[in-house]
């Protein structure tokens, strides 16, 4: 029998994208159900219940997958108009987050509902100027996820110092 990526949780989404390695699987039979919620490269995720908002972008693919009813796909209608980068950091952005808070405030179960996105509204520049901006806070991205890597490196490297010193298995020697 053939499996296929399963159905995304909100655990599932890490830092803006997909932790293919904690998805979980359905069959090929679930898979070929519905090709509308099938993923394609540069959708846009959403969360819509529970934790909602949880933003992933899919700028790769390794397998194929489906949705669950827990999230949302985001695709432009009219790609040539909309870069999809561009589009998932408008979610990831403050506007998003305030169209957030203001269609679940005072609300005790909060939902996102697709009839809630006609109202959202967000500033769009041209295609050439949206993919700019994308591509000046992906290289952003990347560098404070570069920063972050050297960041834990020199953390657990403290750690393991701390340990050593203060087990006295290494000694420094001072007024030397």
């Amino acid at each position: 029998m053939n499996f296929y990526r399963k159905e995304f949780i909100f655990s599932d989404f890490d830092s803006g994208f997909i932790n293919w390695k904690s998805c979980s699987y359905v069959s090929k039979w679930r898979f070929d159900q519905d090709k509308n919620i099938q993923i394609k490269r540069g959708d846009v995720l959403i969360t819509q219940d529970g934790t909602i908002g949880k933003v992933a972008f899919l700028n790769e693919i390794p397998t194929q997958g489906t949705l669950n009813s827990g999230v949302f796909v985001i695709r432009p209608k009219n790609p040539d108009k909309i870069d999809t980068v561009f589009l998932s950091l408008i979610f990831k952005s403050f506007w998003f987050d305030a169209f957030l808070e203001q269609i679940t405030s005072g609300s005790t179960i909060v939902h996102l509902y697709q009839k809630d996105f006609v109202k959202f509204n967000f500033p769009l520049p041209s295609k050439e100027e949206q993919t700019a901006i994308a591509n000046v806070l992906s290289s952003m991205d990347k560098e404070i996820e570069t920063l972050n890597t050297k960041l834990e490196k020199y953390r657990n490297l403290k750690t393991a110092m701390m340990q050593q010193l203060l087990t006295g298995k290494i000694r420094l020697r001072y007024g030397e």
